[in-house]
């Protein structure tokens, strides 16, 4: 709303690590990710908007097994099934869809997990 981004948090109890950024740009999310992967956790959710022209993304990464993952974005409305029927017969399922408009172009980002590592 009128370039600011609001944020909500639904909070549970449960067993491992997690981490948590907001706010990021697209250089400091894939550091955060970079580490992320080295610490041995795996995003759960990525979520990004578009403000006055900047991407920023809010990620939650969790220590918890979800098998082999994969981070797409951005993926262009016209590619989104491609993509998604790719990924389905390689045996992944959606664990996070997230989408968004940036410079007119509506967009996604979809986190992907195999059920085996």
């Amino acid at each position: 709303m009128n370039g600011k981004v609001f944020y909500n948090f639904v909070w549970t109890k449960a067993p491992g690590q997690w981490r948590a950024r907001h706010n990021l740009t697209t250089v400091q999310h894939q550091a955060v990710l970079d580490q992320a992967k080295q610490d041995g956790l795996k995003p759960v959710n990525v979520s990004v908007v578009s403000v006055n022209g900047q991407r920023r993304y809010t990620v939650l990464y969790w220590s918890d097994s979800i098998g082999s993952w994969q981070l797409k974005s951005p993926i262009l409305e016209s590619d989104y099934q491609r993509i998604f029927d790719e990924n389905k017969q390689s045996g992944c399922k959606p664990i996070y869809l997230n989408a968004y408009v940036h410079d007119g172009r509506p967009l996604s980002s979809l986190t992907d997990t195999a059920t085996t590592d």
